[in-house]
């Protein structure tokens, strides 16, 4: 009995270290609870059914047949459990993709949203060109000089062209380097952006729009503008893409080995967790890796992609 005890802990031992061990145990909800008791009540009454009914009519054989009867109960309410937990975390699986579609859908939405907005933008500024010739024309010098002055300056400081070789990246980064200037945000940004043609047009997206949301967020909180500060680079390391995201944090994030980070938002209503999870799958599509760190305030994302 020794034996067969040890051996069946060890086999389930081995079964459940996996990542849907680590998932049911942080993911148990009240009626999980309950359906497991209700399963197992059944299962005890079914399994001690025959040595209830040994001393009565209904007897169900001897004593040999009543502990097979009941060992084979068992080992099927065992399997019944290990099919339940597997459909549960299938259906975590299928909730996990969903919302990480979501996300991707919604980048791309904002990416059309950016393109539309940088057009007009662009439209916008060639417009004041014309205007400022005409200005240039004013008989009054003085007040010419003083008027063209600061049109120009208004349009250096509204003007956050970001220019990296792909056109979808040059759309996304502009946005968030005009949303970074507006909030005072430094976001300093050197990338090839060549290198990132071969990724798909919604992976590209959830990739920029997620990494650089987190960190405009972040930086954001931090109630000296000196201090938002972050980089962007996008170069080739021998036959590898290398995308370097770093921003200057003053929250203290722990983060342990080989996991994300969690998310600090509370509220549950919205998709909170799962950019980091996209941008996980991204890198894993392409055969990547995703590696997140804190060192001296600085908060990192690098993925490392095969070219």
């Amino acid at each position: 009995m020794a034996i067969c005890y040890t051996l069946l802990f060890m086999l389930f031992f081995l079964l459940f270290k996996n990542e849907r061990t680590h998932y049911a145990m942080l993911n148990i909800s009240h009626k999980s609870v309950i359906n497991a008791f209700i399963i197992t009540i059944i299962i005890f009454t079914m399994s001690n059914l025959g040595f209830l009914l040994a001393q009565t009519s209904f007897s169900l054989g001897s004593s040999s047949t009543i502990f097979m009867m009941r060992t084979f109960i068992d080992l099927c309410g065992i399997l019944l459990f290990m099919i339940q937990e597997n459909q549960r975390y299938e259906h975590f699986l299928n909730n996990d993709l969903r919302q990480m579609n979501n996300i991707f859908q919604s980048q791309y939405e904002q990416y059309e949203a950016y393109r539309e907005g940088n057009e007009l933008i662009n439209q916008r500024f060639h417009d004041l060109k014309h205007q400022l010739d005409v200005i240039a024309l004013e008989d009054d010098s003085a007040k010419r000089r003083a008027y063209v002055t600061s049109l120009r300056q208004e349009i250096k400081q509204y003007k956050a062209d970001i220019t990296t070789g792909n056109p979808i990246a040059d759309v996304i980064l502009t946005r968030k380097n005009a949303y970074c200037i507006k909030n005072q945000i430094t976001f300093t940004c050197i990338a090839d952006g060549s290198l990132l043609d071969n990724i798909e047009v919604m992976d590209l997206c959830s990739l920029l729009g997620n990494t650089l949301d987190n960190a405009i967020e972040a930086t954001a909180k931090i109630p000296e503008p000196e201090k938002r500060l972050i980089n962007l680079r996008i170069s080739q390391k021998a036959n590898f893409i290398l995308y370097s995201l770093e921003n200057y944090l003053q929250e203290d994030i722990q983060i342990q080995a080989g996991s994300l980070p969690s998310t600090t938002k509370k509220d549950p209503n919205n998709l909170h967790g799962y950019g980091l999870k996209s941008v996980d799958y991204i890198a894993k599509k392409y055969g990547g890796t995703l590696t997140i760190n804190t060192h001296d305030n600085w908060f990192t994302t690098r993925i490392l992609l095969p070219l």
